[in-house]
């Protein structure tokens, strides 16, 4: 009787703890889902390190290493983007921008006005991106002269390239 009542007692403990470790695992996923789609890398970096030491390498957190380096690539692209259509921009080309607008009759008329601008006299500054989920935008000044034009601007990672999908001046 004595060992039916430990058995029991020790399959109840071990279920038990099992249990925990799983509920342990699904709040680890819902914490790295929330870094990810929030585009907080860095803290997601940290997350995954500490993690993998303390619970080894598991599939969730494989699959997540794998998705942060995706996120840290899709980063560098849209800072190459902006740094592509500065360096066109100085050479009075708008070969880059017109691949990246993904606004059909609103980009035709945007092309159209940049066509009649020499773009080499125009200064770009923008400030960092702020990135959520599958999207980021920003602000980006055009100085023309004494003249400066603010602008927000949209972009969405569509398979694996970032577009601009909204455009609008700001004041």
């Amino acid at each position: 009787m004595k060992r039916i009542i430990v058995l029991f007692l020790s399959i109840l403990f071990v279920s038990c703890s099992s249990l925990q470790m799983k509920k342990d695992e699904n709040k680890e996923e819902i914490i790295y889902k929330t870094l990810y789609q929030n585009w907080q890398l860095d803290q997601l970096r940290t997350k995954i390190d500490l993690d993998s030491a303390k619970y080894g390498k598991n599939p969730t957190i494989i699959y997540y290493e794998k998705a942060l380096l995706e996120r840290l690539n899709d980063k560098k692209e849209l800072f190459n983007l902006l740094n592509k259509i500065k360096t066109e921009f100085k050479s009075n080309e708008i070969i880059t921008l017109d691949k990246a607008l993904d606004m059909p009759l609103k980009g035709r008329f945007i092309k159209e006005e940049l066509k009649n601008i020499d773009l080499s006299k125009l200064t770009i500054n923008y400030t960092k991106p702020q990135f959520q989920r599958d999207k980021a935008s920003n602000i980006i000044a055009f100085r023309y002269a004494e003249e400066i034009m603010y602008f927000q601007v949209q972009y969405k990672l569509i398979n694996n390239s970032w577009k601009i999908i909204n455009f609008q001046e700001r004041r």
